[in-house]
């Protein structure tokens, strides 16, 4: 799986979100945790005014926590160079 390029946004619990327009995944990183969550069947509509809104957390908590199916993302672990 290949995560879309991250925007950082002002926020105070979200630090960053990309979209995936083909797939119509969006993926937002915490701030504090640094967990990675990608939600499903997220209208780009939806996305652009996540971006445009004047507060991401807000925004995030009344239009999509609730609204999209979603799972965490993993960490990739880091290889060990021998």
């Amino acid at each position: 799986m290949i995560i879309p390029v991250m925007s950082k946004v002002k926020s105070s619990n979200i630090a960053a979100v990309g979209y995936d327009k083909e797939n119509k995944k969006l993926y937002v990183e915490f701030k504090g945790t640094k967990k990675k969550y990608q939600y499903d069947d997220v209208k780009e509509n939806i996305y652009k005014s996540f971006l445009r809104a004047k507060s991401k957390g807000q925004y995030f908590s009344a239009v999509i926590k609730n609204s999209y199916a979603f799972k965490a993302l993993e960490e990739e672990k880091k290889k060990d160079k021998a």
